[in-house]
C-alpha cells in the first residue's frame, strides 16, 4: 500500500534494469535514440538566435551563475544552439521561459518550464496559474506536475552531468555518514524538521550527519558546484527529506556516485524513478518511515557493500544533457512547427 516502506535495495553490487525513468508524457525519448531531423549543431557553442528546421527559439533564464536552473539552462543552449540570456527576445520566434516564474509578456509565442507547484507559497502558485493559461507550450520533470496544467505539455529529463558524478572507491569508517543537501526556505519544504528529529533519536546519535547547502541544523558546509560530488562520495547514504521539489537533482547525482538514496514518495520526479538497486522509499514526511527506509539502507551498506562503491544503477544514464535537449526538441517541434517564418 502507500503507506509500505518499500525496500528495493537486495544485491548492491548488481545492476538495476535500464529503462525510461520518467512517463511518457509526448516528449521523452528512449536514451541514445535519433532526435528527430535534422543534424544536431556543435556542442558547447551559444550561437545567438539560430535557424532550426525553420524555427528561432530563444531560452530567457539568469545566467553566469551554477544555481541548477542556470546549468540546466545553458545545457539546453549547448546541445540545441538556441540562444540564452536574461531577457526575452523579440526576434524570435518562441521565446521560453526557464523557469515559469520569470515569463513576462513578449511578441511571440512562448514556452516555460514549470519546476514546482509551490502549495505553500501563495503568491508563486497564484504565479504557475497565470502562466500555465497564457503560454502556448509546457515543460515539466516530473509528471506528477501534468495534471496541474493545460494545453501542450511534455515531460523532459533533467540533465545529470555523468561526467562529473561519478562512484569513486573509499576506504569506508566505523561510523556511517547520511547526508542531505540543498538550500532550507522558509516555507520548511525542505523538511528539514525531520533531520532535526532524526538528529536527536538513537540511530541518529550512532551516525555522522552532514550536509550540503544552507539552513541545516546538522553539520553543514557550502559545498561549491566544483567540488559537489565529493560531499556524494564522502557517504554512506543519501537522504532527501523534501516535501516539495521540481526534481530534484541531488538524489540523482548521488546515485551516479555509487550512493544509494533514500527519497519521499509523491515528492518531485522521485516516483519516476523506477524500484532499483540503492533506491529505499518513504511516504513524504512520515518520520516513522523514513527511519525504517534509512535503517534498511544501512543495513544493506554494511552487510553487502563492504567498502566498494555501488554499481551506477542503469536507469540514471539516461538523465543527460543530450536527453534533456533531444525531449525539449521533440516536444518543440510538435509544438511550434507552424511557428516558422
Amino acid at each position: 500500500g502507500a503507506g509500505a516502506v518499500r525496500r528495493v535495495a537486495r544485491g548492491m553490487d548488481a545492476m538495476a534494469r535500464g529503462g525510461p525513468g520518467s512517463a511518457d508524457a509526448g516528449a521523452a525519448t528512449d536514451a541514445g535514440a535519433a532526435v528527430g531531423a535534422g543534424a544536431r549543431l556543435q556542442r558547447g557553442q551559444h550561437r545567438g538566435t539560430q535557424e532550426r528546421r525553420g524555427m528561432n527559439v530563444h531560452i530567457v533564464c539568469e545566467v553566469g551563475g551554477t544555481h541548477v536552473l542556470q546549468r540546466m539552462a545553458r545545457a539546453l543552449a549547448d546541445e540545441t544552439g538556441w540562444s540564452l540570456s536574461t531577457t526575452p527576445d523579440p526576434a524570435a520566434d518562441v521565446n521560453y521561459f526557464l523557469p515559469y516564474l520569470s515569463w513576462q509578456p513578449v511578441g511571440t509565442r512562448t514556452a516555460a518550464y514549470f519546476t514546482h507547484l509551490e502549495t505553500g507559497d501563495s503568491g508563486k502558485a497564484t504565479k504557475w496559474h497565470a502562466v500555465d493559461v497564457r503560454v502556448d507550450g509546457r515543460i515539466v520533470t516530473a509528471s506528477r506536475y501534468l495534471a496541474h496544467l493545460h494545453g501542450s505539455r511534455a515531460m523532459a529529463r533533467p540533465p545529470v552531468d555523468l561526467g562529473k558524478f561519478t562512484p569513486e572507491r573509499r576506504r569506508r569508517g566505523p561510523t556511517r555518514t547520511v547526508g542531505v543537501s540543498g538550500m532550507v526556505y522558509t516555507t520548511g519544504r525542505k523538511g528539514e524538521h525531520l533531520v532535526e528529529m532524526l538528529a536527536r533519536s538513537p540511530l541518529g546519535r550512532r551516525l555522522k550527519i552532514v550536509a550540503s547547502g544552507r539552513g541545516w541544523s546538522v553539520n553543514t558546509a557550502r559545498y561549491p558546484w566544483e567540488t559537489m560530488q565529493e560531499f556524494y562520495r564522502g557517504l554512506d547514504v543519501f537522504l532527501c527529506t523534501s516535501l516539495i521539489e521540481g526534481v530534484p537533482m541531488p538524489p540523482l547525482e548521488a546515485l551516479a556516485c555509487g550512493v544509494p538514496v533514500v527519497v519521499p514518495v509523491d515528492v518531485g520526479m522521485l516516483d519516476d524513478l523506477p524500484d532499483a538497486v540503492g533506491v529505499y522509499r518513504y511516504r513524504a514526511g512520515n518520520y516513522d518511515e523514513m527511519i525504517t527506509a534509512l535503517q534498511g539502507a544501512l543495513d544493506d551498506v554494511d552487510r553487502l557493500r563492504q567498502g566498494e562503491e555501488m554499481h551506477l544503477p542503469g536507469f540514471v544514464a539516461q538523465y543527460t544533457a543530450t536527453n534533456w535537449a533531444a525531449d525539449h526538441e521533440k516536444a518543440f517541434g510538435a509544438w511550434f512547427a507552424r511557428a516558422e517564418r
